[in-house]
């Protein structure tokens, strides 16, 4: 590479990198806690290994589907915030209120 900005990385794509990075990191720290904890969860409370060990695959797969749908919602939800700030300020006095930007307001 013989650009300068062909080699950098932009600030916000390298927090971005390493949010990704921690969540994953939290992720299989969280995994792992669980999974060595195992037997005295069961033993404490008076189930079996087994019953313990769906528990434990069912709590993981669900962090494996929420975790990437969390991005997919996120874009969502601020449209959702925008859209109930646009419906609260047509109930307001002032009505231009969901005209403007963020940075407006």
């Amino acid at each position: 590479m013989t650009g300068s900005s062909a080699s950098t990385i932009h600030p916000a794509q390298r927090n971005v990198a390493l949010l990704v990075a921690g969540c994953f990191f939290m992720e299989m720290l969280d995994g792992t806690i669980v999974t060595t904890s195992a037997p005295r969860i069961a033993q404490a409370l008076h189930v079996s290994i087994g019953g313990i060990g769906l528990v434990i695959t069912a709590y993981l797969v669900t962090l494996a589907v929420l975790i990437p749908l969390s991005g997919w919602i996120a874009p969502c939800s601020r449209w959702l915030q925008s859209a109930v700030r646009c419906r609260r300020a047509s109930q307001s006095s002032s009505p231009s209120e969901c005209c403007r930007g963020p940075a407006e307001r």
